[in-house]
């Protein structure tokens, strides 16, 4: 960020910090007091414990924003037995085989050995002759629940309660049309079959999760996967959710220790046909239901062998097949038969033993429109080596190598003509003048004219086709990714993740090490991207590599591809190096540009669930009315300010691969808390 967003943070926080504790209607009440040598006047407070308020012959005291309390008060309190090294003025603390030793006037406390750095590094005092420590860090230390009643200036102890007679989830099994609980006993559920996406949610009371792991693989042509987590701490609720690729009917029964939820799954029927177009072969295999499928090729004679997993042929009798001749340029005909106890049809095509299995192997591509599978035989040649053009699932890579690393002149899109035109100096390229008919899902033709300076490269798209410039030229090459809306949001919620700044925008700097902005967002990024696809979400970023997306690139990419959701990471900096924790900026809900999207809901949860993930300090949600990514996107929005470059120590947290999954884990936890609260 530049230097007028950090005058701006700064005066935000400083505005905070005066404001915010707003007191209610309360005075604020000072006593003096003795420190460091000096007669002060210190705002002094209460600290209650299981409702109790705690009493000692010297009050709890604010000192820079932390609460400071009689070491022997508190620890005393909680069962801790407190000595004091008049030596090397320590206090020890010790509990249950734990011990908390604080030096007077250090911002360093040692536990079991292990180096913590107070909050805010505000240490232990002597406070008119009495021994003060954090109360937070060390009632946290000790295993108390630690609140701040704002109105009556209170801190607020819980000692944790001992869970007892609860319930344990102890794995799940899945088969095709059926779901296993198994649990230590038998515990009461509540069930409700959700929409986009389709899934059922089944919430365990008085359980806890204890299974082996918190993702399950799906199985069969109707359940794509299980999630379990702990959705409650108290009261105890285990949550499991059935993903499925349709809205299902189902029963569910109890047995002892053993919860089964039956599915009636719905007969998923395949049926083939051939098409051809101009000289563009097809074969089109139709489907009630998406599910696994694999393929592979045979020789002599050559064939394509297609297995489709829990689907069925319209036949009379098991033993039947299906069979048809079609004898074209790349297809003769095929068969089909179905091995019933394997839930399994193999479809056979036979190919024309003219064309090697290896130009079948190049030029032929499965592509998966909702149920159906169409698999495309698209035989072109292009005899530049430097321009690649490849079919991926679902989209397609054109790659343009070049002898530089520079970026291309210009990349823009005509929107008359319909095409991408790429621009590059002929000495950074080497084309030839060419055109390549593709006419494939996306594209019609492309075109290389060479001219004395420039090499131009005109891709012809087809209609309602999108593209995202993956490089523009970093490691000598230049990318564009071709797709269509309905190939990327296939029913899964997808997430739009926005690693702030690249390319030639470092963002903010760091002045301790020069870290940069842009090159932590994007290993964050990248750790998010990671989680949330292994967990089934289907994602876009806004960037993968050091590239400089323009603002409204980034919201046009989002509001195109139709995402559920949008998350923008950044990191903070301000000229005050003490300043430090979490901030998740979001556009106003009542804002011109909101659009009935609830930024601020999606706002709070993020940033509660970041501070329990990382237990960094709370810097709040904050109303951002002018920031393009959280403006203009059409779907709710966040940015998330995930530590400051401008304290040392965030700044070696940040930079820490634990530390980073800590971020990960509670934005993650976030989304997933946020599509559960809105039942979506």
């Amino acid at each position: 960020m530049k230097r007028l967003s950090y005058v701006f943070a700064f005066l935000i926080v400083i505005f905070s910090l005066v404001f915010s504790t707003s007191f209610a209607d309360e005075k604020v009440i000072e006593e003096s007091f003795v420190l460091d040598g000096k007669n002060v006047k210190l705002p002094i407070t209460k600290v209650k414990l299981d409702g109790v308020e705690l009493k000692g012959d010297v009050p709890p005291v604010i000192l820079n924003d932390r609460t400071l309390v009689p070491v022997r008060l508190i620890s005393e309190n909680l069962g801790a037995k407190v000595t004091w090294d008049s030596k090397e003025y320590k206090v020890h603390i010790n509990k249950d085989n734990k011990e908390i030793v604080l030096k007077i006037d250090s911002y360093k406390a040692d536990v079991d050995g292990k180096e913590y750095i107070l909050p805010d590094k505000v240490p232990a005092k002597l406070v008119s002759d009495r021994t003060m420590v954090p109360v937070r860090f060390v009632s946290e230390q000790l295993g108390v629940n630690v609140d701040w009643d704002s109105v009556n200036r209170v801190v607020i102890l819980e000692n944790k309660k001992e869970e007892e007679n609860y319930i344990s989830l102890e794995d799940v099994e899945i088969k095709s049309d059926e779901i296993k609980l198994i649990l230590s006993d038998k515990a009461s559920y509540k069930d409700i079959l959700l929409v986009n996406p389709d899934r059922l949610v089944i919430d365990l009371e008085n359980t806890k999760m204890n299974t082996l792991k918190d993702k399950y693989e799906g199985l069969g042509a109707l359940i794509s996967g299980v999630r379990v987590s702990q959705f409650e701490e108290n009261p105890l609720v285990a949550r499991v959710v059935v993903d499925t690729k349709y809205s299902p009917k189902y029963d569910i029964t109890q047995n002892d220790n053993e919860i089964i939820i039956k599915f009636d799954v719905a007969d998923n029927f395949a049926n083939f046909e051939f098409k051809k177009t101009d000289d563009k072969e097809s074969f089109i295999i139709e489907r009630d239901i998406k599910s696994e499928y694999k393929s592979f090729y045979l020789k002599n004679p050559n064939r394509l062998v297609v297995d489709l997993y829990y689907t069925t042929l319209e036949i009379e009798n098991d033993d039947e097949l299906i069979e048809e001749e079609i004898n074209k340029d790349y297809i003769n005909g095929y068969k089909a038969y179905y091995y019933k106890e394997e839930e399994r049809t193999r479809l056979v095509l036979n190919l024309n033993s003219d064309i090697s299995i290896d130009e079948y192997e190049k030029n032929v591509k499965f592509l998966e429109e909702e149920n159906d599978i169409k698999i495309l035989f698209n035989f072109f040649n292009i005899e530049n080596e430097n321009l690649k053009y490849e079919f991926k699932n679902n989209s397609s890579i054109l790659t343009i190598i070049q002898d530089s690393d520079k970026e291309a002149e210009d990349i823009d899109y005509d929107d008359w003509s319909n095409k991408i035109k790429v621009k590059i100096k002929n000495r950074y390229v080497d084309l030839d003048d060419e055109e390549v008919k593709i006419d494939d899902e996306y594209v019609e033709k492309i075109e290389v004219d060479k001219s004395s300076k420039y090499t131009y490269i005109d891709i012809k798209l087809k209609n309602n086709v999108l593209f995202n410039i993956l490089k523009r030229g970093e490691d000598k090459i230049i990318e564009i990714k071709l797709y269509k809306q309905g190939q990327i949001n296939n029913g899964k919620r997808l997430v739009v993740i926005d690693p702030g700044h690249g390319g030639s925008d470092p963002g903010a700097i760091s002045p301790i090490d020069k870290t940069k902005e842009k090159d932590l967002t994007l290993e964050i990024s990248k750790k998010l991207n990671e989680k949330l696809k292994e967990n089934g979400y289907d994602t876009v970023m806004t960037r993968d590599k050091d590239t400089y997306p323009a603002l409204r690139e980034r919201t046009d990419l989002a509001n195109e591809v139709e995402g559920n959701i949008f998350v923008s990471i950044h990191i903070n900096a301000v000229d005050n190096t003490a300043i430090h924790g979490i901030q998740t900026l979001y556009y106003p809900n009542d804002g011109e540009y909101a659009n009935g999207r609830d930024n601020e809901t999606f706002a709070k949860i993020i940033q509660e669930e970041l501070l329990k993930s990382t237990n960094a300090v709370d810097r709040k949600k904050v109303k951002r009315p002018n920031l393009v990514v959280i403006k203009y996107t059409k779907m709710p929005a966040v940015l998330i300010e995930c530590g400051f470059l401008t304290n040392n120590d965030e700044l070696k947290l940040m930079k820490s691969p634990e530390y980073q999954d800590k971020l990960v884990e509670g934005i993650y936890n976030g989304i997933e808390r946020y599509f559960e609260e809105k039942g979506e």
